[in-house]
C-alpha cells in the first residue's frame, strides 16, 4: 500500500516525501534559481530547466504526429492534439456556438459578449452542455 502525503496548501498528493518536499516550495515566495537571460525566478531547479529550454533554448522534443508542431512539455501536445479533433464538445448555452476545447469556450465567456448576470458576473455553470 502506498502512503499518500497530502499538500495543505492545495490539496494535491504524493506517494514519496521527496516530492511533495519539493511541490511545498512552489508555494514560498523564495526563489532561488534565476534564469540567466530574464527576470524569472524559480523555486525549483527543474523549473528553471523547463523554462530554459522551452522559452529561450527552444528546444521542443515532442512532436505532433499530426500536422509536426513541436512542444517543450507533453502537456502542450496533448493540449494541441485535441484541436485536430474536428468534434465540437462544448457549447454556448447563450448562442449556441461549439467549440472543441473547454478553455475556448470560457474565453468566449469571459469576452463578454454575452450579457451579464444579476450580480455581474457570468454563471459559466450554465453556460456547458
Amino acid at each position: 500500500m502506498d502512503k499518500k502525503w497530502k499538500c495543505l496548501c492545495c490539496n494535491r498528493t504524493f506517494n514519496v516525501k521527496y516530492r511533495l518536499d519539493q511541490h511545498l516550495l512552489t508555494h514560498t515566495s523564495i526563489k532561488m534559481y534565476s534564469c540567466s537571460r530574464c527576470p524569472k525566478q524559480y523555486a525549483k531547479k527543474a523549473s528553471l530547466e523547463l523554462h530554459m529550454r522551452s522559452a529561450h533554448l527552444l528546444i521542443k522534443p515532442y512532436r505532433c504526429v499530426i500536422c509536426e508542431a513541436t512542444f517543450s512539455r507533453t502537456i502542450e501536445l496533448k493540449t494541441h492534439l485535441v484541436t485536430h479533433d474536428k468534434e465540437a464538445r462544448y457549447s454556448c448555452l447563450m448562442c449556441e456556438t461549439t467549440f472543441v476545447q473547454k478553455i475556448d469556450l470560457l474565453r468566449h465567456v469571459k469576452s463578454g459578449i454575452h450579457a451579464a448576470t444579476g450580480t455581474g458576473k457570468i454563471n459559466t455553470h450554465t453556460l456547458f452542455l
